[in-house]
């Protein structure tokens, strides 16, 4: 790769994923996923016994259990990398200051 770049370039910035990320995502999907899914299917279960959603709107919602449980991890995966890209961000500007 150093061969590829100009003399006294600075490399290019990763692009993919490194092995912490995916860990990092599985352990969401691990510890987040079965309690999203789990609570959800409860709160239309408690909506549909109280009667505040109809029988066809409960089917829906249980379906989409899984969509939603997905969006959250990603959104949780997104955010956590973020704020961990930001407090790097932080650090490192403040190290230069000192």
């Amino acid at each position: 790769m150093q061969a590829l770049l100009a003399p006294g370039a600075p490399p290019p910035p990763l692009r993919d994923v490194d092995s912490f990320e995916r860990v990092q995502l599985l352990r969401i999907v691990v510890w987040f996923g079965p309690p999203c899914f789990i609570m959800l299917s409860f709160l239309w279960f408690f909506l549909r016994r109280q009667g505040v959603i109809p029988a066809w709107l409960f089917v829906v919602l249980l379906a989409l259990n899984i969509p939603l449980t997905a969006a959250g991890v990603f959104l949780i995966h997104g955010g956590t990398s973020l704020a961990s890209q930001g407090l790097v961000k932080t650090i490192e500007y403040f190290r230069t200051k000192i």
